[in-house]
């Protein structure tokens, strides 16, 4: 007995060498159809096959027309090609599996990032949105604030500032400043035009006296202290937006919180279900495949459900009862 291997797929083969005529043959593989060139130690008869020859050659005069295969074996990697000429015959090589992808190539990976680069898109584009609304509300109600104090203050201040009463003015701006968005307030004298009394805050919010008008990126909210038609002074109200910005930033971070947690939750809910639903009986059927292609025709598929995914297990089923009558049938000619 001699062996021979297919230098295409790897199937290999053993054949009766004395029943080969000539002294080459040509046979063809039963797996991928490939040629394979037999070259026989000693000539001598045979009678019958398996295979069919390919049509000779001018150069190979002497080609019979079938030999016998007697026994397969399962198929091996062919070490006589050159890339494979340092590994040793009866080293075993392992067998990549076909269609193998990588985690991130798989479909419940792909569809997770995707819902969650979505989600993620939907909820920075509400977190701008609501950033900038809440922004704008905030310094509305802030100027609207500063407003209606300046207002109020001037009306307290006119009898202290007639009868120069330094000591009720200061009394009326401590009052005033114990709302902590207020920065600071400062009198002016109208006859003068010079800062009659003001008080701002230091580093540590604590309130001090200012020594002139107040700068700074602050909103200001300025009105006249009147005494009849007469006007005595005017009164300014700083306020400033430190609060609102650390509310604009709490509320971003607790936004962005909110959207980590969701993405996770989205991406192990629907890595999960896609797993249980998709991706389990796909793999089944893959392998069920697999060991179809290694001729086991009686692989149980076990699919029952009423979706695509059981319209193609119902479709492997038909190909799997197609196989075994084609391959009785080819039993039965030969």
């Amino acid at each position: 007995m001699m062996e021979i291997v297919c230098d295409k797929c790897g199937k290999k083969y053993r054949i009766d060498e004395n029943k080969i005529k000539g002294k080459k043959a040509r046979v063809k593989c039963k797996v991928c159809e490939n040629i394979i060139v037999v070259v026989k130690p000693e000539p001598e008869e045979f009678q019958d096959s398996e295979f069919t020859f390919a049509a000779p050659t001018p150069s190979e005069p002497e080609i019979p027309q079938k030999v016998v295969v007697d026994t397969v074996i399962p198929p091996v990697r062919d070490y006589t090609k050159e890339e494979d000429v340092s590994k040793p015959p009866d080293v075993e090589t392992p067998v990549e599996r076909p269609g193998g992808v990588s985690l991130l190539n798989t479909i419940q990976a792909r569809i997770s990032i995707i819902l969650v680069i979505i989600t993620t898109l939907i909820l920075f584009g509400f977190v701008v949105y609501n950033y900038f609304a809440a922004k704008s509300k905030m310094e509305t109600e802030l100027n609207n604030f500063a407003r209606i104090t300046s207002t109020r203050l001037s009306k307290y201040l006119v009898e202290p500032l007639w009868g120069v009463d330094e000591k009720q003015i200061e009394d009326a701006f401590n009052s005033e400043m114990m709302e902590k968005r207020i920065y600071g307030i400062v009198v002016i004298d109208r006859d003068t035009n010079k800062v009659f009394l003001a008080k701002k805050r230091d580093i540590n919010w604590n309130i001090i006296k200012a020594k002139g008008k107040i700068t700074g990126d602050l909103i200001k909210s300025s009105r006249k202290i009147r005494r009849d038609k007469e006007v005595l002074g005017d009164v300014e109200i700083y306020v400033t937006p430190k609060f609102i910005r650390q509310e604009l930033n709490q509320s971003i971070i607790n936004t962005a919180i909110t959207a980590v947690i969701l993405d996770i939750a989205i991406f192990l809910a629907v890595y999960i279900i896609l797993r249980q639903i998709i991706i389990r009986p796909i793999m089944k059927l893959t392998d069920i495949a697999d060991r179809m292609s290694m001729g086991d025709l009686n692989a149980e598929i076990d699919i029952k459900s009423k979706n695509e995914i059981g319209l193609l297990a119902q479709a492997v089923v038909r190909m799997q009862t197609s196989l075994r009558l084609a391959l009785k049938r080819l039993r039965r000619k030969r």
